[in-house]
């Protein structure tokens, strides 16, 4: 009985972050347009930090690529892998997050 409230709780966050994922990518689509790599930066850790709160690691982790190479590229350094490759990467992990979030909602 007592699990009930943190179920909603729980609820609450995953569409929050579905929400918040999907509104994203868009972002960091327009920011690499855009070469604005610290707001493209500070995207990526953003979604670096919501998606470790939800336990996403390899999207957590995706995330982290991203804001390094982000990092970089405003440095002028060369960055461990092409934005491009990061970006897809985060991408795919991304798509298997909101799926397993779908998944999951639709269980209840």
């Amino acid at each position: 009985r007592h699990r009930r409230p943190c179920a909603q709780v729980l609820k609450r966050i995953l569409v929050k972050f579905r929400t918040r994922a999907s509104s994203c990518i868009e972002t960091l689509r327009r920011l690499h347009a855009e070469q604005e790599w610290l707001a493209f930066r500070r995207e990526a850790h953003s979604l670096k930090g919501s998606s470790g709160y939800i336990a996403a690691w390899r999207l957590h982790k995706a995330a982290f690529t991203l804001q390094r190479v982000a990092e970089a590229t405003n440095e002028g350094k060369p960055p461990e892998m092409p934005v491009e490759e990061a970006m897809a990467a985060l991408e795919a992990e991304i798509g298997l997050v909101l799926a397993e979030i779908d998944k999951t909602m639709g269980e209840e």
